[in-house]
């Protein structure tokens, strides 16, 4: 009998906890981790050394990792020292996943790397490469950049999120996992900031629209202050559905899909590595229907 094949979609703490829950019925458990993040120690790292957020990354590996218990436990080792803001609350596992990138000349090889140093069992695969940022069109019109400040509380609802860069590609085998896989987990976590923001890269919300395995959405136990205030399940308020545009669909090979609606995002003149906002890009010009979403 073969294995159950599973990929987790997500990052926080969220589809770490999944994939630790997963690791009693299979070994084929592949996390597909958001990099977005912006906050704490994370944040900086991406600032000083321009590469993907780690945080995310970090967490799923351990959670994985079956090697030396003293190197799994320095990788989530957080610096405490009052002479240096920087290095204070730093996690040693993001310093060395970048340090890697450096070495490795590569984030995915990297994160490869250090999954075998770590002996985990499964895969971790960052969504993308591109080291982009989360945004938010706000209720009140306003526009904000990066995950920290998206999540922020005491701003306007969030109306729709993009990625500050256009054209951001799926990581190489993360869309071959999803195809293969019998079961796909989405959250929990961060509704925009975490679980969204993995379903912004297109070919990765195309190939889960179009998943021959179960997809299944695991919900937050409470609303979050800054993301989700006042929302509730969509079969209860129609008011919620309307403002989150997320439906379950049933498709032919009886799998289970979430199918947001459209998001119209930013294009880049500087690549994926950087990249400034550009034009807003026009209805006519916008990814197809399963890669969009809105809030």
């Amino acid at each position: 009998m073969n294995a159950l094949r599973a990929v987790c979609v997500g990052g926080g703490l969220g589809a770490p906890t999944v994939m630790a829950g997963l690791r009693r019925h299979t070994d084929q458990i592949t996390g597909l981790i958001a990099v977005t993040d912006s906050g704490r120690s994370t944040g900086k790292v991406r600032i000083a050394l321009d590469v993907p957020a780690p945080g995310d990354i970090r967490s799923a590996l351990t959670v994985l990792a079956e090697g030396d218990p003293a190197l799994i436990k320095l990788f989530s080792h957080r610096f405490e020292t009052e002479k240096s803001e920087e290095l204070n609350g730093m996690a040693f596992g993001n310093l060395f996943l970048a340090a890697l990138t450096q070495q490795e000349g590569s984030f995915l090889r990297a994160v490869e790397e250090a999954s075998r140093l770590l002996r985990i069992r499964g895969r971790v695969i960052p969504v993308t490469l591109y080291n982009t940022h989360l945004c938010a069109k706000l209720a009140d019109g306003s526009v904000v950049e990066e995950e920290v400040n998206v999540r922020a509380i005491g701003k306007a609802p969030i109306e729709r999120i993009y990625l500050k860069d256009d054209d951001v590609h799926a990581t190489d085998g993360s869309v071959g996992a999803i195809e293969q896989a019998d079961l796909i987990t989405i959250g929990p976590g961060s509704l925009f900031t975490t679980v969204c923001a993995c379903l912004l890269v297109p070919e990765i919300a195309r190939a889960i629209a179009n998943a021959k395995g179960r997809v299944v959405y695991v919900a937050n136990t409470t609303r979050q202050p800054g993301q989700t205030d006042g929302y509730v399940w969509c079969g209860t308020t129609p008011s919620a559905a309307s403002r989150t545009s997320i439906r379950p669909t049933k498709s032919s090979r009886r799998s289970r899909a979430w199918v947001f609606g459209r998001c119209s995002r930013r294009s880049s003149t500087n690549g994926p590595d950087r990249g400034t906002s550009g034009r807003r890009r026009t209805r006519s010009d916008t990814t197809p229907r399963e890669s969009r979403m809105r809030s």
